[in-house]
């Protein structure tokens, strides 16, 4: 969840549309993962970009169900903490593919494949992306994923489980 301060609200009362507001800064403290949706809005003959973030997969499930002929996803990135990504920050990444299923102690988990091929998973207990899940559901796969595209991942950057 993002926590707003009310002092860097943007006080321009129906200027962002009916029941919309601006804010100069939020504050995010949970450390679980986050997304970046870049979506495409056709208007007309022309199109514009918007950035939508949200606060966890649910979220992104609803905005990626509110895709259609209109607004399409050009490229959803996530954004990892460093107890995911074994670095001492957080890392946004192109995410190729989310999968949520349950692990081998029955714990809800979110397994993250991004750009690179590195699999980020939210478990505490050590499913990695190479560990089955039962119930396995892809919530996400990039339609636009082109396998020659793929970057390499500096084995620096790579979570211990995966090296």
């Amino acid at each position: 969840m993002f926590i707003s301060d009310e002092s860097y609200s943007v006080r321009l009362p129906g200027f962002f549309g009916n029941g919309q507001s601006a804010w100069r800064m939020l504050e995010r403290q949970s450390m679980d993962p986050w997304y970046q949706v870049v979506r495409r809005i056709c208007e007309g003959s022309g199109h514009r970009i918007e950035k939508l973030i949200a606060t966890s997969a649910s979220v992104l499930v609803d905005i990626l169900a509110d895709s259609n002929e209109s607004n399409s996803v050009e490229v959803v990135q996530v954004i990892t903490p460093p107890w995911m990504n074994a670095t001492s920050l957080d890392r946004m990444e192109t995410l190729i593919e989310l999968t949520a299923g349950y692990g081998h102690g029955g714990e809800y988990v979110l397994l993250h494949k991004v750009e690179c091929g590195v699999v980020y998973s939210t478990s505490f207990g050590g499913t990695s992306g190479t560990s089955p899940l039962t119930k396995a559901k892809t919530i996400y796969e990039d339609p636009n994923r082109n396998v020659s595209t793929v970057q390499e991942c500096s084995t620096a950057l790579m979570p211990k489980n995966l090296e």
